[in-house]
This record gives C-alpha cells, structure tokens and sequence, in this order.
C-alpha cells in the first residue's frame, strides 16, 4: 500500500469579504494506490434506469474506468469509485468547497450523459466487505449527492465536478470519523439516453499515474 501524496497540504487563505467568512485551509488529494479506483457493473438489464445495485465484484485493474452506462441489445451500467486516503479534516469541520477532478479517456457518445457524485458511507472509504456490489450499491452511499453534467469533450480533457462539499460534510460529520480517514467517491448514471458510449477515465495505473483522480477540499480553520 502506498502513502498518499499531498498536493499543497495545507494551503491557506482567509475570506474577510463582506462582514463575515475567516481562515480556511485547502488539502489537495490524489488516488495514490491501484486498488483505490476501478468500477463496478450491473449488466443484462431492460430498463434505462439504474437499479442501484452491482455485481458481486468490481474492477480495480486496468487503466480505464467505466461510470455511467451503456445501451445495445441490452442495458447495462457502471459505477466508478476513486478512494482519498488521509483527509485530514477533524470530525465536524465546517467543509466551504470540495471539488472532484478526472480525466477522460472517451465515451459519451453524440448524445452525451450526465454522472451523479456521491460517497461511500464510510471512514474507511471502501465499505463493509470490501469493494464489491454490496459496497458499492447506492444504499451504502452518502445521501448527499451532485450531479455531474456537461461530460462531452474528448480523450485526455480533464473534468472538474460542481461543488460537492456537501458530500464531503456528511463524511466528515459522521460520529466515527477523525482526521486522516479516507474517503471514495463515487461516480454513476442514474438513468441514460438511448447512448452507445459510457463515460470512461483514466485510473491511477494509467501511464504511471500521470492522469490520476484529485479531491480538493476547503474548510474553515
């Protein structure tokens, strides 16, 4: 297992604008290790709705991962997962912004798809049992969640999320959570368009990691 790198750990700044804001910090996180990003897949389906469930066990090898879905002579769906390792924020922080960054490695189609954001509910930031369908399956995420529009573009465009500090705010608010836990979002389609193109990304074994996943998270100090 690896360390996690820090990009400009503890950058700071302070928002005095208006009367109010204070001090905040910015941690900057990358998927450090090959295991912590793959995705999960639920094939063989009629409906273009997502039903929220996966297989029995994910993909975490490879350089490509598939989110979103995929409509031929059959439905079938994906659920990318990216794991944040040693988010130190202390339990209850207050979360100003988070954003979510990955690059694409294709996909889409004409049509286009948007991706739904969320967490895994937990501080280990994999789940019970492991990575896997049980862990995966979006009764075991936050019930905080984004959506994730605008993917068209091509290979090698990076993509940066809209705001997810609420995503971030329900992790680090939970009971059991302290500074240094781990955290994996996740990224699905919660329905698709008549689409022959899932959204793919390049995961941290892509060319030594030179396209990795990054969290960034602002909170107050």
């Amino acid at each position: 297992m690896g360390d996690l790198l820090l990009l400009g750990a503890g950058r700071g700044g302070y928002d005095g604008g208006g009367g109010g804001g204070g001090a905040t910090e910015t941690v900057d996180l990358t998927v450090t290790v090959n295991a912590d990003d793959g995705y999960g897949s639920k094939g063989e389906l009629s409906s273009n709705t997502n039903p929220g469930t996966y297989n029995a066990l994910a993909t975490t090898g490879g350089s490509t991962i598939f989110m979103g879905g995929f409509k031929g002579d059959e439905v079938s769906f994906n659920i990318g997962f990216f794991r944040f390792r040693n988010l130190t924020v202390a339990q209850g922080t207050t979360i100003t912004s988070a954003t979510f960054k990955f690059t694409k490695s294709g996909g889409t189609g004409s049509t286009g798809q948007d991706l739904t954001l969320a967490a895994l509910d937990s501080t280990t930031g994999i789940g019970t049992g492991g990575i896997g369908g049980a862990a995966l399956a979006h009764s075991n995420h936050t019930t905080a969640t984004v959506a994730f529009p605008n993917l068209m573009g091509s290979s090698n465009d990076q993509k940066t999320s809209p705001d997810i500090k609420t995503i971030v705010q329900e992790i680090v608010n939970r009971g059991d959570w302290s500074s240094g836990d781990s955290i994996t979002i996740v990224c699905y389609a919660a329905s698709i368009p008549n689409t022959t193109a899932r959204i793919q990304a390049r995961s941290k074994e892509f060319n030594s990691g030179s396209a990795v996943a990054e969290l960034s998270v602002t909170y107050s100090s």
